[in-house]
């Protein structure tokens, strides 16, 4: 009875590892990529992480905006040398960029617009692409774009596309923007037709030329004048925008000169020597400037802004400051470090000072900036003279 039992046990132990040795092979058979017979890797979204741009397109002005930011055109370059084709990529460029007329269709099958006009259509369910360009690193901060081969349109629906054609002396190429992504993508490739040339003629009967006559002595030409160095380019901008505000919170370290009132109505006494008052202060900073960003991408800002003290305490004196600066800065991919001048607090008691500050940006878009800064007064004493705040920059 016992021998019984444990030969039961044994053969419903080999029959649950064998179904589940079944249902491992089933999920890994069904999580493999699902590719057609011709080669054409079914896709059933667009968008998210890995899009060449972001927001969705919309129009034809959407589309301008994208092929002016910032590194885009080399992304694109990049996608066009790698499939062999950077000798159309000026002309790709230009399209993008707004250089074309667009105009509206239906179906982007089969459509033949004339080089260069941009044609927005809608991309059908089954409909494939050579290869389409996307950004597979860019959660790791890598914006290097990447290559799908052999995609075919799967979705629920058809999606908005930008198509136009390019021609050079291989052949056209047909191109489409999906508005969801903004990924550049090849639909076709025609080579061009090739006319078979006549047959050479038949060869001439051979006549031996005479002797060439001994050549005339030429005198070698005088040296050429030494080269004249061009001055150097002046300092130019680039297109950015001017105007930025800035909203910081943080504390200030100050010794100031007695007598002054506390919150509380009555007189601070001294306690950081004879006749001086030293207290730290929580602040809210807000800023308001304007600047101008240069090719080598240097930055030079100027604002005005208001601490507003958040002392409380009766006992401690609150004081506001109105302050004026000028920043420094240099760009290192899309955040910066700088330095710069300021005079702070107007209103009271006016010292002058050195900043040092850099700045991070916050999501994809170069329009905000984390911003930490220090303020080093050039007063008795930096360790009591000083302020360290940080926020945000909004650039309009």
């Amino acid at each position: 009875m016992k021998a019984r039992s444990l030969l039961i046990r044994r053969t419903a132990v080999s029959a649950a590892l064998a179904v589940v040795v079944a249902l491992m092979s089933a999920s890994v058979a069904t999580a493999q990529p699902r590719t057609d017979a011709d080669g054409y890797r079914n896709a059933r979204r667009l968008g998210g992480t890995t899009s060449f741009y972001r927001p969705a397109l919309t129009n034809p002005a959407s589309l301008k905006r994208m092929a002016s930011t910032k590194g885009m055109a080399d992304d694109i370059r990049k996608v066009l040398s790698d499939n062999g084709i950077s000798d159309s990529a000026d002309a790709v460029v230009a399209v993008l960029s707004g250089g074309a007329p667009s105009t509206k269709g239906g179906s982007c099958v089969g459509a033949t617009p004339a080089d260069g006009v941009l044609l927005e259509c809608d991309f059908p369910i089954g409909g494939t692409l050579e290869w389409m360009a996307y950004r597979p690193n860019i959660g790791r901060g890598d914006r290097t774009p990447g290559m799908i081969n052999k995609f075919r349109w799967a979705g629920r629906q058809t999606f908005g596309a930008f198509l136009f054609r390019v021609t050079n002396s291989r052949g056209v190429y047909t191109f489409v923007v999906p508005k969801p992504c903004g990924n550049l993508s090849l639909v076709n490739f025609q080579e061009a037709r090739r006319e078979t040339p006549p047959p050479p003629p038949p060869p001439a009967p051979r006549v031996e030329p005479p002797p060439p006559p001994p050549a005339p002595r030429v005198e070698p030409p005088p040296p050429p004048p030494p080269p004249v160095m061009a001055p150097p380019p002046a300092l130019q901008t680039v297109k950015a925008k001017p105007f930025f505000f800035d909203i910081l919170a943080g504390k200030e370290r100050r010794v100031r000169d007695l007598p002054l009132e506390t919150i509380g109505g009555g007189q601070a006494f001294a306690n950081a020597g004879a006749g001086e008052y030293a207290q730290c202060s929580p602040l809210l900073g807000l800023k308001f400037g304007a600047g101008k960003r240069f090719s080598n991408d240097t930055e030079l800002n100027g604002a005005v802004g208001l601490g507003l003290s958040l002392v409380s305490d009766d006992n401690k004196v609150r004081e506001h400051a109105v302050f004026a600066d000028l920043e420094l800065n240099k760009y290192i991919g899309r955040g910066f470090i700088g330095t710069g001048l300021t005079v702070w607090d107007f209103a009271n008691e006016t010292v002058p000072g050195l900043l040092l500050h850099f700045g991070v940006p916050l999501g994809s878009s170069d329009r905000a900036h984390f911003v930490g800064q220090s303020r080093l007064f050039f007063a008795d004493g930096l360790k009591d003279n000083y302020l360290l705040w940080g926020g945000v920059r909004i650039h309009f």
